[in-house]
Order: C-alpha cells, then sequence, then structure tokens
C-alpha cells in the first residue's frame, strides 16, 4: 500500500511539471449537450488520480477482506482449541468417575457447540450413570439426529432403554442398524440377548444364525 501511494505521487508530480510546459485546453463534455473547458493537464490528473482511487479502494478491500478471514480463523480456532480442552478434562473426570465436574465440563462444551456428537455421547452416558434416563435418551437422540450415520449413538440409546427394561424401545434403534448392515455384531448380539431375555425364540434363533456366518476376526 505505501509503495503505490508514492508511486502515485510521483505520477502526480511528473503530469504537473508537464502541465507547465503544455497550457492547452480542451472540451470535457460530461452529457452530449454540456461541455467544460478544462486544462489537458488537469484532465489527465484527474484521470489518474480517479484511476489511482480505485487502485487504493481495491486494495483497501482486499486486506480488509485478507484480516477478517484471519481474524474469523483465529476466532474459530480459539474455539476448537477451548472446546477440546473441556472435552478431555471432561473425559477424564467421567473416568475418574467425578460425574458432576465431567456434566459441568461436557455443557461447556456444547455451550460452544450445541451438535458436538461426540459430546452428546458422552454427557448422555454419564446421566445414564447418574440414572437420569429421560436426559441421557434425550441427548443420545439429539447425537443421533446429529450424525444419523453414527452407529455408538444408536447402540447408547439402546443401553438407556434396557437400563430401564424397556426392551421393545431398545430393539428399534438395535433392528435400524441390523436392517443397514446385517453383519454389524455390535448390534446383532445385544439383539439376541434381548430377544433371549423376552423369551423370543424364533427371533433370538434367525439373530444366532446370523452372528454364526459372521466370519472370525
Amino acid at each position: 500500500m505505501p509503495l503505490l501511494i508514492l508511486i502515485f505521487l510521483v505520477l502526480i508530480a511528473i503530469v504537473g511539471y508537464f502541465a507547465q510546459l503544455n497550457p492547452d485546453r480542451v472540451a470535457f463534455f460530461v452529457t452530449r449537450d454540456r461541455a467544460y473547458d478544462v486544462s489537458l493537464t488537469a484532465l489527465i490528473l484527474f484521470s489518474a488520480a480517479t484511476g489511482g482511487l480505485l487502485v487504493l479502494i481495491a486494495s483497501g478491500v482486499r486486506q480488509t477482506r485478507a484480516l477478517y478471514l484471519n481474524w474469523t480463523y483465529r476466532k474459530r480456532q480459539k474455539k476448537e482449541a477451548q472446546m477440546d480442552g473441556f472435552y478431555k478434562e471432561g473425559l477424564n473426570a467421567f473416568l475418574a468417575k467425578r460425574n458432576k465436574d465431567a456434566i459441568l465440563l461436557f455443557q461447556k462444551v456444547l455451550a460452544i457447540h450445541p451438535n458436538h456428537v461426540n459430546t452428546l455421547l458422552r454427557l448422555g452416558e454419564v446421566h445414564r450413570v447418574e440414572k437420569n434416563i429421560p436426559e441421557a435418551i434425550r441427548l443420545h437422540r439429539l447425537a443421533r439426529l446429529s450424525d444419523d450415520k453414527n452407529v455408538e449413538a444408536q447402540l447408547e440409546l439402546a443401553k438407556d432403554f434396557e437400563s430401564t427394561s424397556q426392551w421393545e424401545e431398545a430393539i428399534v434403534p438395535l433392528k435400524e442398524l441390523v436392517d443397514k448392515d446385517e453383519t454389524s455384531s455390535v448390534a446383532l448380539i445385544p439383539l439376541r440377548g434381548i430377544y433371549i431375555r423376552l423369551s423370543r425364540w424364533e427371533e433370538a434363533h434367525a439373530i444366532s444364525e446370523k452372528i454364526l456366518k459372521l466370519p472370525l476376526s
């Protein structure tokens, strides 16, 4: 930017010098019927000034845009770093069985990013441990809505229902997983367990056959 201004001033000085040597005047039309008698040098100066001003404006807009993008990027990075910090602290608190601390830390993550799937999953799990099943179900449903391909969200939802013996409700997310992937052992095994618990032997047998066909890992 300073270089452009310097070049612009040098050009004006050069044109000003030639203006003294060439005092000719020309008609400058602003409409078809109206014209002004102006110095040729003044016209050149005006054209140069207009061009220079446009260049300066374009350069200023470009620099302002770059500054704004850099500011938003740094702001986003700061938020993500803060969010990651809260999540890791919450996870450590949960593993240490400091559930109240974990809940507060996970809530801080959701205050920054309400649809952070991993936080929704872990916070729902904490609430299930704390026997707050309705809140666990709400959070795991929200996680599934935020990422409908997330297998863990559906498994956690099934566990929520199982924890209160809502067997029919627990079957639904597991069957959805099996319908999408008949080789999903993480869904087949708990689904078979529920069918056995409910004495639904035919369905349990069908699931067992699917499990037997799975390749050995």
